[in-house]
């Protein structure tokens, strides 16, 4: 969230999306996690989106309150609180879109669920042109992103197991008068820092399939000492920790999940594929015009004061956030230097797949 310039970074993984897949599409489902206003607002204004996709929402989600009465006040309490950053769908304009719905989680971090319900036809149905009185709920498949918890301490992560429980509740969900699931994905930010996390849908709670399978694929090429992955992770389904300034053991936080009657299929369109699973964007920068900023903070450690120094880069408008913040914490210094940069357009790989309703 602290990368500089989302809204020209959106645009690149647009363009990223919109030389792979081609101008007009045909059967697109696109799911974004940690979108911003900027992004989203440079989203919007996409002329490719604009011709091709029908979008979630057009702006961030609110917090959810309820007023709590008193004698003589009126106290509003949250119950959920909206994030900077959330999720978005965008759905290509050739589909049936039945709902879309938003779910909160129990979260400290403003994380929820967003899901659209897809016609697909029946078969079985000849005749889809029912008097209203006979009609019956149209058959869909749901689809659903997210972005889970973050942070590896215990209580995140048994968060991760009751949000991907509630995902399940949702994709398994009984039929509307408007739709009838028969089948779901979820797919997103899964937050997996930990191996045992990798099991989490196959809990009896949550009872999903993992696109990914790792037993099919070859093991790791061996390596030269000094010399890294030229394949970012692929045997591993890595999708996070190879973009960082200082090396990160990679892992694969991005995953898809699905149930019911669908197949998954590998893409054409995409080169790298980790079973079933494409991995695209993976080494894709843009750039942006930013400030350098050099902090310096004085944290007391041992009754000693002790000056730990980093560097990231900002645009102006996070820049003029940032020299905010420090006015109210006053332990920050800081000093911004204008230049242009190169940057990754995400910390995470983006993933792809193929579904075939059944």
């Amino acid at each position: 969230m602290n990368a500089p310039d989302p809204a020209a970074r959106a645009s690149a993984a647009l363009e990223h999306l919109r030389l792979l897949f081609g101008d007009t599409l045909r059967r697109q489902v696109i799911m974004l996690q940690e979108v911003l206003l900027e992004s989203l607002q440079a989203i919007l204004d996409n002329p490719w989106v604009q011709t091709n996709f029908a979008v979630s929402n057009v702006c961030p989600p609110n917090s959810l309150c309820t007023d709590v009465l008193g004698e003589t006040f009126v106290m509003t309490r949250v119950d959920w609180r909206a994030e900077p950053y959330f999720t978005l769908i965008m759905v290509s304009k050739d589909m049936g879109v039945i709902d879309c719905l938003r779910i909160p989680f129990v979260t400290e971090m403003g994380r929820d669920a967003l899901a659209v319900d897809i016609h697909v036809c029946d078969p079985s149905h000849t005749d889809q042109t029912l008097p209203p009185e006979r009609a019956q709920p149209l058959r869909s498949i749901r689809i659903c992103t997210t972005h889970l918890e973050s942070l590896w301490q215990g209580k995140f992560r048994a968060m991760r197991l009751e949000q991907l429980a509630t995902i399940s509740a949702l994709l398994k969900g009984t039929p509307s008068m408007n739709s009838r699931p028969i089948g779901g994905l979820v797919g997103g930010d899964m937050n997996s820092v930990g191996p045992a996390e990798h099991e989490f849908h196959k809990d009896r709670s949550v009872d999903l399939k993992d696109v990914w399978n790792g037993d099919s694929l070859p093991p790791l090429p061996m390596k030269e000492p000094g010399q890294g992955d030229k394949t970012y992770g692929r045997s591993t389904g890595s999708t996070w920790g190879h973009h960082a300034d200082s090396p990160r053991r990679s892992k694969r936080v991005d995953k898809f999940l699905y149930t019911g009657s669908i197949e998954v299929v590998a893409l054409s369109e995409l080169q790298d594929f980790t079973g079933e699973v494409g991995r695209l964007g993976i080494i894709l920068k843009t750039k942006v015009k930013a400030s350098k900023i050099k902090e310096k903070r004085k944290p007391i450690k041992l009754g000693k004061d002790v000056q730990e120094g980093s560097r990231k880069y900002l645009t102006k408008g996070q820049a003029d956030w940032e020299r905010a913040r420090e006015w109210r914490l006053r332990h920050w210094s800081s000093k911004y230097t204008p230049e242009q940069r190169n940057v990754w357009v995400s910390d995470h790989f983006g993933i792809a797949v193929g579904i075939k309703v059944l």
